[in-house]
């Protein structure tokens, strides 16, 4: 019953690892408050080490030792944000590690990755990228024969009037 819990929440897109430290029940429910778009899961360590060693992410064992709690979410990476934000501030919390999609980060690497744009911005600058560098190019193209005419005339104008 808890390792099919677990291996839901590792199906979720996001999954952090957090360490948490003398937290009372009102810490948490104002943490869960705070960052109401984000789930929580304080886990059985030795359960979730059972879990994860039949699965792809078996390399993350090694994170799950002392009280921790699991926040996950489906949503863009910059909802993990103010959870990031938070944790780096707040003494009682340090972040191990997390999963992002099939990807297995550090604590650093997540700091990173939060502050980069949603995936559909990142997509749509790439595509204008793409289709600006034609364009530039054709524009150049076009641009240059007419320049290069003008030019020649110039040229070509004053050994004309001196013969």
């Amino acid at each position: 019953m808890a390792g099919e819990v677990y291996r839901r929440i590792f199906g979720h897109r996001h999954v952090v690892v957090i360490q948490h430290h003398n937290l009372s029940t009102q810490d948490w429910l104002s943490i869960k408050k705070q960052h109401s778009q984000i789930k929580f899961k304080i886990i059985n360590t030795y359960l979730i080490q059972k879990v994860l060693q039949e699965s792809k992410f078996s390399n993350m064992i090694h994170l799950f030792e002392g009280p921790v709690v699991l926040a996950f979410s489906s949503g863009e990476i910059s909802s993990l944000s103010s959870l990031v934000t938070f944790c780096q501030s707040e003494p009682r919390f340090l972040i191990l590690g997390a999963k992002i999609d099939n990807s297995i980060l550090t604590s650093k690497q997540l700091s990173n990755a939060v502050t980069l744009p949603p995936i559909k911005t990142l997509q749509s600058q790439l595509i204008s990228l793409i289709q600006s560098s034609p364009q530039s190019l054709l524009a150049t193209l076009s641009h240059t024969p007419a320049t290069l005419s003008q030019v020649l005339q110039i040229h070509s104008t004053p050994k004309n009037q001196s013969s």
